[in-house]
């Protein structure tokens, strides 16, 4: 005769090694993310359609000014114009942030652009779009988004502000 089989449930347990190995996990999972605020937002109040940015001398030097991030807009010094370009991703809509002086990153999903707003890494393929910009008579820089440009209209002059050294 044979011994009658239990089926007892064992709980696993967990040991303090890896307790701290998830947290460690958890944490690393946090930091490498998106920072809540480049995540898209459905109930923000819309970005305005026409602003000023201030003047040429708020932007002395090439690279990125975030400044105005927070409407949606990276300002570039790059070639030797101004340009004003979408902060949204072309890609699922996450803010990019300055990520080096001539480097944009999207950290929702780790694409990058350069100074142009061109894709360079990542699964963007579509360069961030420019807005029309305006060099007013009183010398501020007024951006407008609701004029929108794709990569192959950037030669027009609205989109760029041409810095005279």
């Amino acid at each position: 005769m044979m011994p009658a089989m239990t089926h007892e449930k064992t709980t696993p347990t967990l040991t303090r090694r890896d307790a701290i190995g998830l947290t460690v996990a958890a944490c690393a999972c946090c930091c490498l993310g998106a920072d809540e605020s480049d995540k898209p937002d459905k109930d923000a109040p819309p970005t305005p359609k026409q602003f000023s940015i201030g003047k040429l001398t708020d932007y002395p030097n090439p690279g990125f000014y975030d400044a105005h991030r927070k409407s949606k807009v990276m300002v570039c010094v790059v070639d030797d114009q101004l340009v004003v370009m979408s902060a949204v991703c072309t890609h699922k809509n996450c803010l990019v942030r300055k990520h080096e002086e001539k480097v944009l990153r999207c950290s929702c999903h780790k694409s990058f652009f350069s100074d142009h707003g061109t894709p360079t890494e990542g699964p963007a393929k579509i360069a961030l779009p420019r807005y029309a910009v305006k060099l007013e008579e009183d010398g501020t820089i007024t951006v407008d988004t609701t004029k929108s440009f794709a990569e192959r209209e950037w030669e027009k002059p609205e989109t760029f502000i041409a810095i005279k050294k």
